[in-house]
């Protein structure tokens, strides 16, 4: 295997660190470091998804919602509410979409920002039902393995007024 540094391909055996570029020679076999055969496999290398250590969403706080377990893992809210939620996430400060998934497969799309480590997203959900915020919600369209939360379940009532 060879290892782009400063623009040079060099010998290589070592450790390769996310973002290195390296190649490795295809159908053929590399004598005097010149490839005889086909030719390269160039790549950049990343660390497999399995080998990260996915980020902790901490959830701290749920308010506006009727009842909520000690460890966030469970709220309960009329629909058509405001609830907040806040806890602390190490990225640096952005603003991004909290995807949460309905029982029947639709997903509902909220905004959340980060400043500081800590982090609000205000969600209201237009409809009752069971709504889930997990793993794979956290980690929608990125690597897998990028993110981690305890998965929230909402129970959505219906709104009635007498």
């Amino acid at each position: 295997m060879q290892k782009l540094i400063s623009g040079e391909w060099v010998e290589f055996d070592g450790v390769l660190m996310d973002g290195d570029v390296y190649r490795i020679p295809v159908g053929g076999k590399v004598i005097n470091d010149v490839l005889i055969g086909n030719g390269w496999d160039q790549k950049t290398y990343q660390t497999p998804s399995e080998e990260v250590t996915p980020i902790e969403i901490i959830i701290t706080s749920i308010t506006g919602d009727l009842m909520h377990n000690s460890s966030f893992t469970k709220a309960t809210a009329y629909e058509n509410t405001n609830l907040t939620i806040s806890g602390t996430l190490a990225i640096p400060n952005q603003s991004f979409a909290v995807p949460i998934k309905r029982n029947d497969g639709r997903l509902f799309i909220f905004p959340a920002e980060v400043i500081d480590g800590a982090f609000n997203a205000i969600v209201n959900f237009p409809t009752c039902g069971a709504f889930t915020y997990s793993d794979d919600e956290c980690n929608k369209d990125l690597p897998s393995n990028t993110f981690t939360v305890n998965t929230i379940n909402f129970d959505i009532l219906r709104q009635i007024t007498p």
